[in-house]
């Protein structure tokens, strides 16, 4: 299906003036297919994709023809093509680069052994994840999570059982999945910032152990309230988005976006597609029917030079940066850059060097077969910002105008959450979710690097317990750890004690039953370690009980379960 709609896409995008049919196809070093793999051909300056077997059939304007090819990881190559002439395209691997800079986390308990885990899916990148492991609370009882407000990983992982495959287990970041949903806000008191609430309940995998949930919600700041915002769109409009998944649906975004765009606000719009365009610069938002003209004619096509856009918009940024105001950039691409900086470690040293107190960048991800998701994970990571995904029109209306000030408007900056664990009423413990980065885990020198909370944002954290004499004194204490909005100065701690009363499921708030269960469909996808090997057929049936099929979304929820069922029904022998 995929071949033929990429032979589809191809033959529909050849140009009039094409005189000449170049093919050929493109393996690594050892003769495995490279699927995806960026063409450019010099005559027409247009950019292709190749299939997912490597192969490729362009139109030239010229006979012989100069191809350019570029694939994330591997030595970019120009070769002659002549038609009639099938070409053998091999690239080779870029060497590994030693001496890499300490890496910051997402979560941190000391001195622990994790196990590693590889996937691929198709020319995806995703961050190999290392899952957090129990450990004993005699003698490790401390563990630190990064709190952030990323809501890419549902929407992905909807868009890849919708399309019938098997979720890459590192796309499933389960704290972004519960994020997705806001479960369990409660409106922090006057003047306080967060509201911090906690609950102790058995665990619906394994009933000998304990589920204790830490719910941090942020204070909702009202549009009225927001200050003036000084906003810049960063868009990719290369070749690579010019399909009906990328470029449109951020187009309908944007427009639906500058609907909550006020007079007192600035926009500017940067493009970046064969070369890189300020198209508008510092427009008061009275003028909305100036740029979503400018929005309408934006068209994809040419390479992505991603590194000197991001400069760009960091420069505009940086020229009308206001201390009082929410600056920031939004950046929505494929995340497949393919000229300058275009790695993980080099894309995080750009954003950092270009970074200011009081910037924040705002990831959105689109598309599907090239999409990055690895890319943009790490920069709005060290932009300061969130990362959401995008796969259809009610996502993109979700992200840029109902949830305008959750992904656009930080109420607190570096924010993450301390958590010591009682030895005496808890054997062993472990965090769910919030796992770090294999390459992170080697270097002995990591320390946790805080994230944004967004307005009115609530964020989930569960522990998995064993539990020992669970009753008398608090079963764990929390110290949330927090900056003001484009301060560099930590604020004084705010403690919280979880109490040890425990409540029988059926008596949770429906909203932690909910999350319960996403934080169950995301470890089944996973594949956990930590997850026994439970029918899918259970899991289903535990989250029928907890969603209503009357809303929309808990509806489309409970159908994800029922395709994921059919989708691993397979590797998992016949159990349901």
């Amino acid at each position: 299906m995929r071949k033929f709609y990429l032979l589809i896409l191809t033959i529909a995008s050849f140009p009039s003036f094409a005189q000449y049919y170049l093919r050929g196809q493109v393996n690594d070093e050892k003769g495995k297919a490279l699927p995806y793999i960026t063409i450019k051909v010099k005559s027409t300056g247009l950019t292709y994709k190749s299939g997912d077997d490597g192969s490729f059939g362009l139109p030239s304007s010229k006979q012989p023809d100069s191809l350019y090819f570029s694939f994330d990881g591997y030595q970019s190559q120009t070769i002659l093509a002549i038609a009639k002439q099938p070409l053998k395209v091999v690239l080779k691997k870029i060497p590994a680069k030693k001496n890499t800079p300490n890496k910051e986390l997402r979560s941190y308990i000391q001195n622990v052994n994790r196990n590693f885990k590889f996937w691929t899916y198709y020319n995806e990148s995703y961050t190999s994840l290392v899952e957090n492991p129990f450990v004993k609370s005699s003698s490790l009882p401390v563990s630190s999570f990064s709190v952030n407000t990323n809501r890419a990983s549902y929407s992905n992982v909807r868009r890849v059982l919708n399309d019938g495959d098997e979720v890459p287990p590192d796309a499933v970041r389960i704290e972004e999945m519960l994020n997705y949903f806001k479960f369990y806000y409660q409106e922090p008191k006057k003047e306080e910032l967060f509201d911090i609430k906690s609950a102790i309940t058995d665990c619906p995998w394994e009933h000998k152990n304990k589920i204790l949930f830490l719910n941090i919600s942020a204070r909702n700041i009202e549009m009225c309230s927001v200050p003036p915002s000084n906003l810049v769109f960063l868009i990719d409009i290369s070749g690579s988005m010019d399909v009906p998944k990328k470029l449109p649906l951020i187009k309908a975004g944007l427009k639906l976006l500058l609907k909550n765009i006020r007079p007192i606000d600035t926009v500017s719009l940067v493009t970046y597609g064969g070369g890189v365009k300020t198209v508008i610069e510092g427009v008061s938002g009275n003028e909305k029917d100036k740029m979503i003209k400018l929005i309408d004619s934006l068209s994809g096509g040419g390479d992505t030079p991603g590194e000197a856009a991001i400069k760009l918009a960091y420069k505009i940024a940086r020229k009308r940066l206001n201390k009082n105001s929410n600056n920031r950039i939004i950046l929505a691409t494929d995340g497949d850059f393919n000229i300058g900086s275009s790695s993980e470690k080099d894309l995080a040293s750009l954003i950092e060097s270009q970074s200011n107190a009081g910037i924040y960048l705002t990831c959105i991800g689109v598309g599907m077969g090239n999409y990055k998701d690895s890319k943009l994970s790490t920069m709005a990571h060290n932009g300061k910002g969130n990362f959401s995904y995008i796969d259809n029109e009610l996502e993109a209306e979700k992200v840029m105008l109902t949830e305008f000030t959750q992904t656009m408007y930080s109420v607190a900056d570096g924010v993450f959450v301390t958590v010591k664990i009682d030895s005496n009423q808890t054997k062993e413990y472990r965090l769910i979710g919030y796992d770090n980065k294999r390459t992170d885990m080697t270097d002995t020198a990591n320390k946790i690097k805080g994230g944004e909370i967004g307005s009115g944002q609530s964020v989930m954290a569960m522990f998995e317990i064993v539990p020992g004499n669970i009753g008398g004194g608090p079963i764990a204490s929390a110290k949330i750890h927090y900056r003001n909005p484009g301060s560099e100065e930590e604020n004084e701690p705010l403690n919280y004690e979880c109490p040890s009363i425990q409540t029988s499921f059926n008596q949770l708030p429906h909203d932690l039953q909910k999350a319960l269960c996403v934080a169950y469909f995301g470890l089944k996808l996973k594949e956990s370690d930590y997850l026994p090997k439970t029918p899918w057929k259970k899991m289903s049936k535990f989250a029928e009980g907890c969603f209503n099929k009357e809303i929309p979304v808990e509806k489309e929820f409970l159908s994800l379960i029922t395709k994921a069922r059919k989708i691993y029904q397979k590797k998992w022998l016949g159990i349901f």
